[in-house]
């Protein structure tokens, strides 16, 4: 758990927490099944854990934190 990154995290909570009734039918997390991962990850450390969260958060947020004078003008179309 501790070598794996973040985004590899994602995809296997992705697969194992999310549960349908029947197929077409909309998913629910299963809570039961995320407090197993949250006892994983913890038994890796704390400080671990609270990492690949922190990644994963500034990860996504990245682009929205980029000033706008970086950024280039909009495209026009005439």
């Amino acid at each position: 758990m501790a070598l794996a990154t973040p985004d590899q995290l994602m995809r296997v909570f992705d697969l194992d927490l999310w549960r349908g009734d029947r197929p077409g039918r909309d998913e629910r997390l299963d809570a039961h099944r995320f407090g197993i991962w949250l006892e994983v990850l913890m038994e890796s450390g704390a400080t671990v854990a609270a990492q690949k969260r922190h990644r994963r958060v500034a990860h996504k947020r990245a682009p929205q934190l980029r000033p706008r004078a970086a950024s280039p003008p909009p495209a026009t179309f005439v």
